[in-house]
């Protein structure tokens, strides 16, 4: 039987300003939308859903404003989210957050925070209320 509550994730990310911290990012992300997902009672993360949504979160880009010391993060990311079955219907949402006076030595915890800041916003201000407000 087929599930409306059913969420399937894909996450990627794109572009960021050092390629060792993209698996710690994506990890990041990934949990960051199934936490939001499923805290939702209305709606639940699954592999693979029938009917439902599929969710593409998207880190566009984290940059640094300097590659060897970085004191300012910034993240922007995309959400995109596609009603399954049916009409089939599309909506995205973007989020950004900037960190400034980072702490060097924790960058990657960083970079997770600034990045699960930013798609926390897509999220819970635009993403789930609209899948909540989907037939």
């Amino acid at each position: 039987m087929a599930d409306p509550r059913c969420v399937s994730i894909s996450c990627d990310v794109k572009d960021i300003f050092d390629k060792k911290f993209k698996a710690a990012v994506l990890a990041k992300i990934k949990q960051t939308v199934t936490t939001l997902i499923n805290k939702n009672n209305a709606l639940e993360v699954k592999d693979n859903c029938k009917e439902g949504f599929f969710l593409e979160a998207t880190v566009v880009s984290l940059k640094a404003d300097d590659a060897n010391k970085p004191t300012n993060l910034e993240a922007k990311v995309t959400v995109k989210v596609t009603r399954l079955g049916g009409a089939g219907q599309v909506f995205t949402a973007a989020g950004s957050a900037k960190a400034q006076g980072i702490n060097a030595k924790k960058l990657e915890d960083e970079a997770k925070m600034i990045t699960g800041d930013a798609l926390e916003d897509a999220l819970t201000k635009r993403a789930i209320p609209q899948m909540l407000k989907t037939p």
